[in-house]
């Protein structure tokens, strides 16, 4: 009895705890359902740059957390509610809500500058500059072919693919007046780099090709430079190839709103040849001039500032930052904050390789002595102290991070199931994990831009690791236990590294021309997706008697259309509802097993473990064959 009573206590004990459980489920729920009745949805609310709380968000639209993880997944992107999204990703969600976001004004001490229209870089006298001019336009179209004719240099001939792929800047003297030229990279990939460009441009030089005319990067590069409100000198290239038409060429200018100066517009259009070097002179005499009607002038007594053109880690100097002053003077030993870099300037030197101890507006230098590699396009400038410069960097490298979680986590694994009414399952949508690797910061985000551009409603890219630098064993593990791929835009691996990979399995897809890499990482994330199943209508029987035992019936059947192959999958049709489909298992024609029946003719039609046939059923036949899925 003891024991008995016992066991009873026992069960007493537990049946306790569970309601105890269900009491305690149930006050957190009324708890949340109260908190979302409580709180009112803002009609419009601010998100910092580097975004916000999944939690945080659902605060503002007075929602449960989990309806937020719908919306993103729904949307193609993956969270959890603990987690930081970014900006763009906050916008869309509310979009969905009908709620207004405006971003957050940055409380950044660095900013971008112009060379006029800030207070601090007017203030001082103001001495005549050079134009920076910038030379953009379609991929192909000779701009990097005419930079070599203006610097005479042949670094055209090293460029992968024929395409520039790193933002430079270079001074020319031409007759006593310099010109400072941007190259803005030419692939489609690049359009935020030369967007960049654009930013810190005097004059834009539109290259378009006399033999192909305008294209669509052409008027890309037209959009960017008339959103700077800069003046456009159009140079019509490759006069020298056979099939040159400058006429055509002007007159699909004239619709793009590029008037031509002899048509009785505003648009000098300059025809020339970089490999002979004809109209190369006008096309210099043309800036040259521009530049006197519209007087560029700049402040050089005030501490300096400017913006960062391309950055990159070297192996002997650490890291490299190629610069464009825009107000003030940059001196060897100033104190300089650069994005998440800072510190001493130890040495400049220009795009001929001279060094140089002091330079004015408008030119441009290789700088050497921060602590840290900057972005491309992020502003630099001269500050009083190290201390400053060290928060100021500091700053940037938090907020750098956050948005580096966000990103990676935006690919994170979650379950599917671990939110009420949600349909579908974890293998809808595959992950591919990337581990990138660039040459130069702005390299680095043009790649991730091009990636971002191919579909992942399938398949889904998520950053591990976004860098610049060369590819290191480490990486090689990292890859090796979340199986990712190493992709390496502009680096080389060493034999060490992909030994290293070799041994343990790790594929590392290297190039300096984007194309392939692009191509490389799509066939990649393709091969995770299954063969697509293409079923094609070959034939039609009917069922006039089923013959067998209870374990292995087949339909005698009469072919009425096309052919039954003993390779077809068949829809078993009764009464216009389908009561089967499978794979044909066994064709016969009498006792004997055949290939395929012809229209006309009888045949019994076996597809186990499937016994219900009925006569009067109808068979619909149909090739199987399969084809590679694709991403979209």
């Amino acid at each position: 009895g003891g024991g008995g009573g016992g066991g009873g206590g026992g069960r007493g004990v537990s049946g306790n705890v569970i309601e105890k459980k269900r009491s305690a489920r149930a006050q957190r729920r009324e708890l949340r359902e109260s908190r979302i009745t409580k709180s009112v949805r803002q009609e419009i609310f601010e998100v910092p740059e580097e975004g916000m709380a999944v939690s945080d968000l659902a605060t503002e639209l007075a929602v449960d957390p989990t309806e937020i993880v719908k919306v993103l997944f729904l949307n193609g992107k993956m969270a959890t509610v603990n987690q930081i999204i970014d900006a763009e990703s906050v916008t869309l969600v509310a979009e969905e809500y009908g709620v207004e976001v405006l971003e957050k004004e940055s409380e950044d001490k660095v900013v971008k500058v112009t060379f006029e229209g800030d207070e601090d870089v007017t203030e001082g006298e103001q001495e005549a500059r050079p134009p920076v001019v910038a030379i953009m336009g379609h991929v192909d179209h000779g701009k990097t072919s005419l930079l070599d004719r203006l610097r005479k240099s042949q670094v055209a001939e090293g460029e992968a693919g024929g395409i520039t792929q790193s933002i430079g800047a270079y001074s020319i003297n031409v007759n006593s007046s310099w010109i400072t030229f941007l190259d803005t990279p030419g692939h489609e990939a690049f359009s935020a780099m030369r967007a960049r460009g654009a930013s810190v441009t005097d004059i834009a030089v539109l290259v378009v090709a006399a033999d192909d005319g305008v294209k669509p990067q052409t008027k890309e590069a037209l959009q960017q430079a008339q959103a700077a409100g800069v003046p456009i000198i159009v140079a019509v290239t490759k006069m020298d190839v056979s099939g040159a038409q400058v006429e055509r060429v002007k007159q699909e200018l004239s619709q793009i709103n590029l008037l031509p100066e002899e048509w009785g517009g505003e648009t000098v259009v300059v025809p020339l040849s970089s490999k002979t070097g004809e109209g190369v002179d006008q096309l210099l005499d043309s800036i040259v001039l521009l530049s006197e009607v519209y007087e560029y002038k700049g402040v050089s007594d005030v501490p300096a500032r400017g913006t960062i053109l391309e950055a990159n880690m070297d192996k002997s100097c650490g890291p490299i930052a190629s610069c464009i002053v825009q107000a003030g003077s940059l001196k060897i030993g100033d104190v300089v904050a650069a994005g998440t870099g800072y510190g001493k300037v130890k040495s400049m030197t220009d795009a001929s390789g001279e060094s140089r101890d002091e330079v004015k507006p408008s030119f441009a230098v290789q700088m050497i002595g921060l602590n840290n590699v900057p972005s491309a396009g992020d502003a630099f400038q001269v500050v009083e102290d190290e201390q400053t410069a060290r928060e100021m960097a500091e700053k940037a490298l938090d907020k750098e991070r956050k948005a580096r979680l966000s990103e990676q986590s935006s690919g994170s694994f979650m379950s599917f199931g671990s939110f009420d009414g949600f349909e579908g399952t974890e293998n809808d949508l595959k992950v591919q994990n990337i581990i990138l690797r660039a040459g130069a910061s702005g390299s680095l985000e043009a790649v991730k831009g091009s990636l971002r551009e191919l579909p992942q409603e399938k398949v889904l890219l998520r950053y591990l690791l976004s860098a610049t630098g060369d590819i290191t064993q480490s990486d090689v593990d990292l890859a090796s236990t979340s199986d990712a791929q190493i992709v390496g835009f502009d680096v080389t691996p060493s034999e060490e590294v992909l030994a290293h990979a070799k041994q343990l399995g790790v594929k590392i897809y290297s190039s300096d021309i984007i194309y392939n890499l692009i191509e490389d990482v799509e066939s990649t994330m393709v091969s995770l997706l299954e063969d697509v199943v293409v079923l094609d209508q070959v034939g039609e029987a009917e069922v006039l008697a089923v013959f067998g035992s209870n374990n292995s019936k087949v339909a005698g059947c009469k072919v009425t259309d096309g052919v039954v192959q003993n390779t077809s999958r068949v829809q078993v049709m009764r009464k216009k509802c389908q009561v089967y489909e499978g794979d044909v298992t066994s064709l016969r024609i009498v006792k004997e097993d055949v290939s395929e029946v012809v229209e006309g003719s009888e045949c019994g039609i076996g597809c186990a473990p499937y016994e219900d046939w009925k006569a009067g059923d109808k068979i619909v036949v149909f090739s199987v064959s399969r084809k590679k899925a694709t991403l979209d």
